[in-house]
């Protein structure tokens, strides 16, 4: 018997599982799409998870540093903060020890770098570099200065520019703070706060706010300088403006603004002198000398300020150093006498006859070396001489400045 009817019944059939090429072909398309919707969508939620988790360890650096107080927290908590960042503090300048150190811990996402199209790429879905960091600094086992600063992309399209920037800063003294820098910053009202806003150069644009206070600030003023908004950076929205990271510190900077607008000029005249403004620039100023008058030279005219060279004879240094200021300094004619008359012909007789004694408050300057009136040279009085020895005594020794102290100004 033939075998044919056999073989022709195991013939292969077509596998119903098989694919053809044009079904292959779409869902090889599908497969495409989702990849090219998935990865940039998990890339997207990664991104913005770790953008919120950085902005929320910013936020604890933020209340740890806050926490620090200066003149009273000690070497071992300024340690104990930096091992918590293991890896990401920069200890700067020499090693750090109980007698001096300083350091920095650094925050803030590594895609910092990338080019500028993918950077405004992801400014518009809502992903923003920044970067935050706490700074310390230690003398001789105690914290004298503790700061928080963060700068960040703004929105896409604010008004300020790329980039918008907030810092805080307590310090036992407010450095290189002279007569008329403090006046129109207002720290002859409250020399325990200031704000500033300075010009801010960088590329695309920005603003920066600095919101300082010393250790005699009161809770409130404290509180006011570190109220800086990180919530805002990990938003999808992002920073509008620098009101909306620091709204306090924009606040004062504002109050400030038309405080210094409605202030009336003081009148250059030497020898008057508030107590609080004088224990306020023995704080921040470089320098304070008790000198004596030993020679007083005619009258130098130039530009619009009349001058008379005075050759001085160090008594002693209360303060600071002396090598960078000469013997004879240029002091400035006063433009009205005591009575509110004309610029007087000369400088005062008695506050600078040979042998009268004054003290001078000079910064650390080869440019601006000289001494202003009204307080930055004033009678070695001795209602003077006791407001300043208190003032270096108290900054020196970390204590609380008496005459600085929140509750001793009351305004009339």
């Amino acid at each position: 018997m033939s075998n044919s009817w056999k073989r022709g019944s195991h013939q292969r059939q077509p596998s119903k599982f098989a694919l053809h090429p044009e079904q292959l072909s779409n869902r090889i398309l599908k497969l495409i799409l989702f990849l090219l919707l998935a990865v940039p969508s998990l890339t997207w939620v990664v991104l913005r998870a770790s953008l919120v988790v950085k902005a929320r360890q910013a936020q604890a650096l933020l209340s740890q540093v806050k926490a620090l107080r200066v003149r009273e927290s000690t070497f071992a908590d300024a340690r104990k903060l930096a091992d918590q960042y293991h890896g990401r503090v920069d200890y700067q300048g020499e090693p750090c020890t109980f007698e001096k150190c300083t350091y920095a811990i650094f925050l803030g996402p590594s895609w910092d770098q990338q080019p500028n199209f993918l950077g405004n790429a992801l400014r518009f879905v809502g992903i923003r570099t920044y970067r935050a960091d706490g700074s310390v600094q230690v003398r001789d086992g105690r914290i004298m200065e503790v700061a928080f600063d963060v700068d960040t992309e703004a929105k896409l399209g604010a008004a300020g520019g790329q980039w918008i920037a907030a810092s805080a800063k307590v310090s036992d003294h407010f450095s290189r703070s002279d007569y008329y820098t403090g006046r129109d910053r207002g720290l002859d009202e409250h020399p325990n706060r200031q704000v500033r806003h300075p010009h801010f150069t960088t590329s695309g644009g920005g603003q920066i706010i600095l919101s300082e206070v010393t250790a005699d600030a009161n809770a409130r003023d404290r509180t006011r300088a570190f109220d800086i908004r990180l919530s805002c950076i990990s938003s999808l929205q992002g920073c509008s403006d620098l009101r909306a990271l620091a709204p306090s510190a924009w606040e004062d900077l504002m109050t400030a603004t038309e405080e210094q607008r409605k202030r009336i000029e003081p009148l250059r005249e030497y020898g008057v002198c508030a107590a609080r403004s004088l224990a306020r620039i023995a704080r921040d100023m470089d320098n304070v000398l008790l000198v004596q008058v030993k020679k007083v030279f005619p009258i130098k005219s130039g530009g619009d300020s009349q001058f008379q060279n005075v050759e001085l004879q160090l008594v002693e240094l209360l303060k600071g150093r002396t090598n960078n200021h000469p013997a004879r300094l240029p002091l400035e004619i006063p433009e009205v006498d005591a009575n509110g008359n004309a610029r007087n012909s000369s400088l005062q007789g008695r506050m600078f006859s040979p042998g009268s004694q004054v003290v001078l408050f000079l910064k650390d300057s080869e440019i601006d070396f000289a001494a202003h009136p009204p307080c930055e040279v004033v009678p070695a009085s001795d209602e003077n001489l006791a407001v300043i020895r208190q003032t270096l005594t108290q900054l020196a020794h970390g204590t609380p400045i008496t005459a600085l102290a929140e509750e001793s100004h009351r305004v009339p």
